[in-house]
């Protein structure tokens, strides 16, 4: 699988697709993972975990860039992907006022991570969240000392 980000001239989007038996690549990705009317989809990145395909990204509506997961449904002959970061406007990050960019996703001791770093006043911080395990009732809880503390931080 790879995935990328292209444009059609009026919005950015993310794009996946899967090489085949024969070398040739289709797409599974029903034209673009969920880009929200009005945003652009950015940054994406692809991680197995637990035999199953997870890709993040970040979305960008002009005023607010928050992160997004989604999980392939394994089925490439009728693909489909669903949201797993708990849905709402903020994404992963969970506050709209805060950009979250440039994320990325790993597999450690059969918890999926999912980290980023976002722009808050002050310092920039990095965040890293872990997901439940359960697709079904998606949840993610902040493995990095959580809250308002800015006790991770990347320097510019």
């Amino acid at each position: 699988y790879a995935a990328w980000q292209e444009s059609d001239g009026a919005a950015r989007r993310v794009r996946v697709a899967v090489r085949g038996g024969s070398g040739t690549w289709s797409f599974v990705d029903g034209q673009g993972l969920f880009r929200e009317q009005g945003k652009d989809a950015l940054s994406p990145r692809l991680a197995e975990h637990a035999g199953r395909l997870y890709a993040a990204w970040h979305e960008d509506n002009g005023s607010s860039r928050q992160v997004r997961v989604a999980v392939y449904n394994g089925a490439d002959a009728s693909p489909s992907w669903r949201l797993v970061d708990g849905g709402g406007p903020a994404g992963l990050g969970g506050d709209p006022s805060r950009h979250a960019l440039f994320p990325s996703l790993a597999s450690a001791g059969g918890v999926l991570y999912a980290a980023w770093y976002e722009l808050t006043e002050g310092p920039r911080r990095a965040r890293v969240a872990a997901d439940n395990g359960d697709d079904a009732v998606p949840a993610w809880s902040f493995a990095d000392g959580g809250g308002p503390r800015r006790r991770y931080l990347i320097r510019p």
